[in-house]
């Protein structure tokens, strides 16, 4: 258990479970509509860059339920999620999902 763990269990504070990064990429993907909806996405060091077909298949909800540092719209197809340095790992998993849901 990590100090900060140990810390919050003694001060009674609730500890909340981590979801797995191939969870929380299958949580986003079809938060985002799935392959047929996501036109592209890629990550910088801190920040999923998406850009999706369709807004109205779009889900913040769910995704605000993973845990994002923030959720940036910069149009309606196009928005930033800052997961930090899960980002990149995150793109990965989710670019996979894409590749495979494409093949015949």
């Amino acid at each position: 258990m990590k100090f900060l763990d140990k810390l919050k269990a003694k001060l009674g504070l609730e500890i909340e479970p981590q979801i797995p990064l191939d969870e929380m990429a299958e949580i986003i993907f079809q938060a985002l509509g799935g392959a047929s909806n996501i036109e592209d996405i890629g990550a910088c060091a801190t920040r999923l860059r998406i850009v999706i077909r369709d807004p109205q298949h779009l889900d913040l909800a769910i995704i605000r339920q993973t845990k994002p540092f923030g959720i940036i719209r910069l149009a309606d197809t196009q928005l930033q999620i800052i997961y930090g340095v899960k980002a990149n790992l995150l793109s990965q998993y989710i670019n996979e999902k894409c590749d495979t849901a494409k093949m015949p």
